[in-house]
């Protein structure tokens, strides 16, 4: 009775170290080679992305993990591969769009960096394009973000990096219109975004500037200023019949919270409202 004990005990404490469950993974560019057999030059059977799952994993050796991917069953590299729970993403944006057959998916992760994965999928699922962006060191605001902008005719993702950006990517395939350079407009961190039906955007940023106002076609139209050094921390644009009405977290030296609107064609300050 002792000795099968002992023998349930142990199986007991080898059982995590056989059995791992469902795997991201990390540490690569752009995808880690599922292979067919444990062995680095063994025959690559699919390319797994960076930040993907892969589920019913096992430990094969201290090298390798036995896992599925898409179906298919076999062998990467443990390096690569990091617990689900520990590398929980955030997700940014996951949006239906069936007008235009299209779905776009935008997760958020920290891996020594903050990294945005934005991912767009036809009406059947099947993944479409991936664009990956790093927006360097985690700080407390975001350096990364994604939304869907352009008009009802042009719709494109936009994916924001702000050591980098402004990005417009082709809705379908992924691919870079244009880019606002960071060093040509100051977008600020954290930001906030409202899209007029035109394709021009309002963006600002926590810590950052006032609004800016960007074409369809990645010209700046303006980028506007409350006027006064009382006003900053911008945390909420929206759209209304009155203007760009943007909301700050600080607008005195009491610490109230309130509203600038701003003019849409010029940017200049049409109001300044406070809470009371």
């Amino acid at each position: 009775m002792k000795r099968a004990l002992i023998l349930i005990l142990t199986l007991l404490l080898l059982l995590p170290s056989a059995l791992a469950d469902d795997m991201v993974v990390v540490n690569c560019n752009e995808w880690v080679s599922l292979r067919k057999e444990p062995s680095a030059s063994s025959e690559r059977l699919k390319k797994v992305p960076l930040y993907d799952t892969v589920t019913d994993c096992q430990w094969e050796s201290d090298d390798f993990m036995r896992c599925t991917y898409e179906g298919v069953t076999g062998y990467i590299q443990n390096k690569y591969l990091e617990p689900l729970e520990a590398n929980e993403a955030e997700t940014v944006l996951d949006v239906q769009l069936p007008q235009y057959g299209m779905d776009v998916l935008a997760m958020r992760q920290y891996d020594g960096s903050e990294k945005l994965t934005v991912v767009g999928y036809d009406a059947s699922g099947a993944e479409k394009w991936r664009y990956l962006t790093d927006g360097g060191e985690p700080t407390e605001l975001s350096m990364t973000d994604a939304f869907i902008g352009g008009t009802a005719d042009d719709p494109r993702v936009m994916v924001f990096n702000a050591q980098e950006g402004l990005y417009s990517l082709n809705l379908y395939t992924g691919e870079v219109v244009w880019l606002l350079k960071d060093g040509d407009v100051n977008l600020g961190a954290s930001i906030s975004h409202a899209v007029d039906g035109d394709g021009s955007l309002y963006v600002c940023g926590y810590y950052g500037p006032d609004p800016v106002c960007i074409e369809h076609d990645g010209r700046v139209r303006w980028q506007s200023t409350s006027g006064s050094n009382d006003i900053y921390w911008p945390y909420e644009i929206t759209l209304e019949d009155r203007g760009v009405v943007t909301r700050y977290a600080m607008m005195d030296r009491d610490e109230r919270e309130g509203r600038v609107i701003y003019d849409r064609d010029d940017g200049h300050v049409v109001g300044i409202e406070y809470d009371r």
